[in-house]
């Protein structure tokens, strides 16, 4: 593991959520908008 894992185990053990953006809706300002609202 490197540093940057560490960064997220930290945040999610502390009640934070990792979201995985797909490749497609990462290339619509749109669409992530709507991913990241939901």
């Amino acid at each position: 593991f490197d540093f940057s894992v560490w960064e997220i185990w930290g945040a999610l053990v502390h009640g934070g959520q990792l979201l995985i953006v797909p490749h497609l809706v990462s290339r619509s300002p749109q669409e992530c908008y709507a991913l990241l609202c939901d």
